[in-house]
């Protein structure tokens, strides 16, 4: 079993003990229940002086897998590495970073074109993707932009498939898409010498970087963002649960749901990107550092959530093998079992003729596999595209 974060419109008479009260069918007073401290009783009883009838709570629930579709898909055979994944990370990925630099771009020209953002955010949520977990794997070997056109496009897609994944309506699916894409908007307004400077920022330097989710903010609303979901996203991804975020030191409660899943897709795909500042970890080494914060930078449940989809969905992912050679993982394990890789280099370093070894071999004698998986690539660590190669062998991938 496995918890899972609900966030659920019910009637007001509905509300049960352990449930959070995040919002409320009176649009004026959810800024009022997101900044107060008392109890949820005493909200109750305030909200229904004002005549509120439905209310947004938010609570944990245990389920039998967040991910079962993800289960269900890797039980078939190699056909789960669809040629549309790759077909998306090869040539819409690509589109997408190129359409979004137009538009940030107009941005710094204080031209904005809300409609172009909607068409990104609908590519982004009806894109045929069979394999989510192997879209946020690939495309860390597959960026080819500046920072923050890559950055904004892997957040919202993240923001897409967390979304799904959590059961989110699609109305709720593409505002926290459009969060994800727009939540470092304001950056456009800072000097670019600071926001592409190398290496460590001065205190000056992080003091004016720090203004952007505020600048993000006023552009967005000035432009009459309507949605609550965005505009909070944008404003809220630096909050920290413990308060010691930034820009209004907001923590628990007070910071949006949405806003709360938004802070950990940025940082784990900031942690897992090349900065100016820093190379990209491995998503292990990422995936380590966020959950040591959790409880205290991000809310535990969330974090939990989230960081458990992306472990536990391998697929894509460039390997090494205790033999010394690399694959690619192309069917997870499930069940206990180990998956099946693509390998591509010999112990020597050499590229080979591509094949598929089963790393559930295991020696009739010792009881031990022959191979073992002992670490995970980043992007500098290769020298080839792996979606290029499972492209080149798509058929021997579906055989």
């Amino acid at each position: 079993m496995q918890n899972k974060l609900i966030f659920k419109k019910i009637p007001i008479d509905g509300y049960n003990e352990g449930m959070k009260i995040v919002g409320c069918d009176k649009e004026w007073l959810n800024a009022k229940i997101v900044s107060s401290n008392i109890s949820n009783e005493e909200m109750l009883k305030i909200l229904k002086s004002y005549g509120v009838k439905e209310i947004l709570v938010e609570y944990i629930s245990e389920t039998v897998a967040l991910i079962s579709k993800e289960d269900e898909i890797s039980e078939k055979s190699l056909s789960n590495l669809f040629l549309s994944d790759l077909e998306f990370v090869k040539n819409i990925y690509p589109v997408l970073l190129s359409e979004l630099k137009e538009i940030f771009q107009s941005v710094k020209s204080q031209r904005f074109d809300p409609e172009k953002v909607d068409v990104i955010t609908e590519k982004i949520n009806s894109s045929s993707v069979k394999n989510s977990g192997f879209i946020v794997n690939i495309t860390k070997y597959s960026q080819n932009e500046e920072y923050l056109y890559n950055h904004s496009i892997n957040v919202a897609l993240l923001s897409n498939i967390s979304a799904k994944n959590l059961g989110y309506n699609e109305k709720v699916t593409l505002e926290m898409t459009k969060g994800g894409l727009l939540h470092d908007i304001g950056k456009l307004f800072i000097d670019t010498d600071i926001v592409n400077k190398k290496g460590k920022l001065n205190e000056h330097e992080f003091a004016e970087v720090k203004k952007h989710p505020i600048l993000g903010y006023k552009f967005l609303s000035e432009y009459k963002c309507e949605s609550e979901i965005v505009l909070r996203i944008v404003l809220e991804h630096h909050e920290r649960y413990n308060g010691k975020g930034y820009p209004r030191r907001l923590s628990g409660n007070n910071i949006s749901p949405y806003a709360k899943i938004a802070s950990i897709l940025d940082a784990y795909d900031a942690l897992t990107n090349d900065t100016t500042y820093r190379e990209a970890m491995s998503q292990e080494e990422a995936i380590e550092i966020i959950k040591q914060s959790a409880g205290a930078e991000f809310s535990k449940n969330v974090s939990d959530i989230l960081l458990n989809f992306i472990k536990n969905n391998t697929l894509g992912k460039v390997v090494r093998l205790d033999s010394d050679e690399v694959g690619i993982i192309v069917k997870e394990g499930i069940n206990k079992k180990q998956p099946l890789v693509l390998i591509v280099k010999d112990s020597e370093g050499k590229f080979v003729k591509p094949y598929i070894y089963d790393l559930n071999s295991y020696n009739a004698m010792t009881g031990m596999p022959y191979k073992q998986i002992i670490s995970f690539y980043t992007k500098k660590e290769i020298d080839f595209n792996p979606v290029q190669i499972l492209l080149d062998n798509i058929s021997l991938l579906n055989n």
